[in-house]
């Protein structure tokens, strides 16, 4: 009989959640090898209280939502503060979202079943667990089993490499989760999502500064959640800048609720 021993189990430490690395050999020498992602992945999953991370057999990815479906723009209909004015509104969703930000998931499609179809969450509970969920993780180190070309997984991982940005993913995020459950089954609708580019306002800005002619340096999102679109930013919720100076280690890692609905005004 074969018998597996694991021989290394420690953190990594590029990785700001509790992510393992685990590498095992069979006993009989002198064959030895490191399993497969899927194989590792089930494994650091039992370490981290992932192991139920994986979509059941029967489960389906909805149709991603047509661009061309979108409702037309408008100011919104309602207020952040009209709808929640403390965060722990989203307590048990937050929890969720970290939870499951602690985990690898070997596809986007077990990915989105954890995240999301797991429990029956309302539309505004939905955007507010993928953004949270995005806010949480580390998105530079996210990885998948296989990321085939011009798949899901192969936009979430471009962000390591510099080629995608928080408000593309939230995007594709959304348009993959479904706006209600029917009595049978999944109505294929997502939530309505866009990337808005345009200037940010760094801590460099003085009063005055003119951003004409200038490409755009920043890009955000406007979703449409219980009939108004509303404005999220991903990127600023996950860091800010410590110092004057836009440089990569003046930048804080931290969560602010002030950009889940940020109200135009302010």
């Amino acid at each position: 009989m074969t018998r597996l021993t694991i021989l290394v189990y420690q953190p990594l430490a590029s990785y700001p959640h509790t992510y393992q690395l685990y590498q095992l050999r069979c006993s009989f020498a002198p064959h030895f090898r490191v399993l497969s992602w899927r194989a590792l992945f089930k494994l650091a999953a039992a370490a981290n209280s992932c192991s139920d991370m994986y979509a059941p057999p029967g489960f389906r990815l909805p149709s991603p939502l047509s661009e061309d479906s979108h409702p037309p723009p408008g100011l919104p209909q309602y207020l952040k503060h009209q709808v929640y004015d403390q965060p722990d509104v989203f307590s048990k969703v937050d929890e969720h979202a970290i939870q499951v930000a602690g985990c690898e998931h070997p596809a986007f499609r077990d990915l989105v079943w954890d995240l999301v179809y797991r429990y029956r969450l309302d539309e505004l509970e939905r955007a507010r667990v993928i953004f949270r969920w995005m806010s949480s993780k580390d998105m530079q180190n996210i990885r998948f089993e296989s990321s085939p070309p011009n798949s899901p997984e192969e936009v979430l991982m471009s962000f390591k490499h510099n080629r995608g940005t928080f408000a593309r993913i939230f995007e594709i995020m959304c348009r993959y989760v479904q706006n209600s459950i029917t009595h049978t089954g999944f109505s294929y609708s997502g939530i309505h999502c866009i990337t808005v580019s345009g200037y940010a306002k760094g801590v460099d800005y003085l009063p005055g500064d003119r951003f004409s002619g200038l490409p755009p340096n920043h890009s955000w999102n406007v979703v449409h959640i219980r009939g108004s679109w509303q404005l999220i930013d991903v990127h600023w919720a996950a860091r800010y800048l410590s110092s004057g100076r836009n440089a990569p280690e003046n930048v804080v890692y931290e969560y602010d609720d002030f950009y889940f609905m940020m109200e135009p005004q302010q």
